[in-house]
């Protein structure tokens, strides 16, 4: 069974940040629409009820229509809409989403045909009616619900259709109701008529990512971990940015200082070493009288990750659970991750700093610059280690080829890619001012742009040394590559 709402856009025009609509800006019209007027004293009972059901349902697909962004950049001032006389006007961009030629969209959710289900669906599909406005005020909508059994088709609009997946993400860029919400938005309303303060009450939300039915999704599990002075913990600890092994080099220390530890031999006893060794230090279990050898399939990576602006150098740490997919290997990192919080990096066993576990880093603009969006260009960041020499004709494209069909991308779906000797992001450095050894430095490095042909999400890193974070690139949205062309 579906529950499916129809939104239509009478102006061709959305005004929030993001689209298509976060399923959370749906559920606060639900609720305006039906607690206004004479609408607050109807049927309260089954509003609520349906309200607190569609809390705990899975996030909604949703079908929209294309839609370009206008008016980036622009600022307008209108007065301030509070009693201050401290602020007497506001600052209000001009961006707004401009619809494609049927301006309707479509959130649909996947049911169980219980008769529960049915009768809050039916409830939701009478609130519909009520919405007038999505977002903001400026933003009219028609809201129209329908209740599909199984044995029926939807109704596919007309028009380019482009279907939005949701998955439940640290970062993603929309939110959806979570268990407490409507409780949550009543009580911010009822503070915001006593203080004017509408921000007061914080609202429980599910932070989603959606992505587009071809996008390639390259998500794991992740921690973003900030370096600390040893001795003054308000003050960064960083590196030089062309220095990526040593921060990746004692922060897998500190993990494996961990294990060594009497509380981390309890998570050995509990995890087992078997996996352990393979997918935290990346080698296969030691044999009785044999040397350990290098796994050759995704593990725990320790990414150094660059600050951009303003010098480039080394603050913090991602932490990144390649193929970590089951609910075991889950529970693993979310247990490395608490651990680590608060550990020591040492050189020569002397402390240099402590790691500290960022709260609240998903809504970070720093941190979205590398994770949590999907676009089909990406530049590299630090240097990609190609495996393989240029030799025997072969060219360094090929080589990249190589390099992503080694994290699963085949070449069906890429449009091009490029190579360079220079950088390509600001300050970032020349692939040969990196400071490598061994095997590492021995193969050839170039920075790397990458065009595919459907946009990929996730953390993409490639080449050799990517568990280093060697190869780290990073997404390019359609405005900044606007910016730099």
């Amino acid at each position: 069974m579906q529950l499916i709402l129809n939104i239509a856009f009478p102006f061709g025009r959305f005004h929030g940040g993001e689209f298509p609509p976060s399923p959370s800006r749906l559920f606060q019209a639900l609720i305006a629409g039906s607690h206004r007027g004479i609408y607050i004293r109807q049927n309260a009972e089954a509003r609520d009820r349906a309200l607190e059901w569609l809390e705990r349902i899975a996030p909604p697909t949703i079908e929209a229509c294309r839609a370009e962004m206008f008016g980036e950049g622009a600022t307008n001032y209108v007065p301030n809409n509070d009693n201050s006389f401290a602020h007497n006007k506001t600052a209000k961009s001009m961006r707004a989403f401009v619809l494609g030629e049927e301006s309707v969209l479509r959130y649909i959710w996947q049911l169980p045909g219980s008769e529960q289900s049915k009768a809050n669906a039916e409830v939701v599909c009478a609130m519909a009616r009520l919405v007038t406005h999505l977002g903001h005020g400026q933003d009219a909508v028609f809201v129209r619900g329908e209740i599909l059994n199984d044995n029926n088709t939807a109704k596919v609009p007309v028009g380019v259709r482009v279907v939005f997946q949701p998955k439940e993400q640290k970062g993603g860029s929309w939110t959806v109701p979570l268990t407490g919400a409507l409780a949550a938005y009543k009580k911010r309303y009822e503070t915001f008529l006593k203080t004017g303060n509408s921000h007061a009450i914080n609202i429980p939300l599910r932070q989603v990512l959606y992505v587009t039915d071809d996008t390639i999704d390259l998500g794991c599990p992740y921690a973003l971990f900030e370096m600390r002075d040893w001795l003054n913990e308000d003050k960064f600890f960083s590196f030089d940015g062309r220095d990526l092994r040593q921060p990746a080099g004692m922060v897998r220390h500190a993990v494996i200082e961990f294990f060594d530890s009497v509380k981390g031999r309890r998570f050995k006893t509990h995890y087992g070493e078997d996996l352990i060794s393979r997918k935290v230090y990346g080698h296969e279990p030691q044999v009785e009288g044999g040397q350990s050898r290098p796994v050759n399939h995704p593990h725990l990576a320790f990414i150094p990750i660059p600050n951009l602006y303003p010098d480039g150098r080394i603050r913090r740490v991602l932490l990144a659970g390649f193929d970590f997919e089951s609910e075991t290997e889950r529970e693993l990192f979310d247990d490395i991750a608490r651990n680590l919080n608060g550990a020591e990096i040492k050189d020569g066993g002397e402390p240099l700093a402590r790691l500290m576990q960022i709260e609240g880093y998903e809504e970070d603009r720093f941190f979205k610059q590398f994770y949590g969006q999907s676009s089909r260009l990406w530049r590299s960041v630090t240097p990609v280690i190609l495996t393989g020499f240029n030799r025997r004709g072969r060219k360094p494209e090929q080589l990249l080829y190589r390099a992503l069909n080694q994290i699963g991308i085949d070449n069906a779906a890429i449009e091009s890619v490029a190579v360079y000797r220079s950088p390509l992001v600001p300050r970032t450095f020349r692939p040969m001012d990196y400071r490598l050894s061994g095997r590492l430095n021995e193969n050839p490095r170039y920075h790397a742009e990458v065009i595919f042909k459907r946009p990929v999400s996730g953390c993409l890193i490639i080449g050799r040394g990517r568990h280093a974070g060697l190869g780290l690139m990073m997404p390019v949205t359609k405005h900044e590559h606007d910016e730099t062309t």
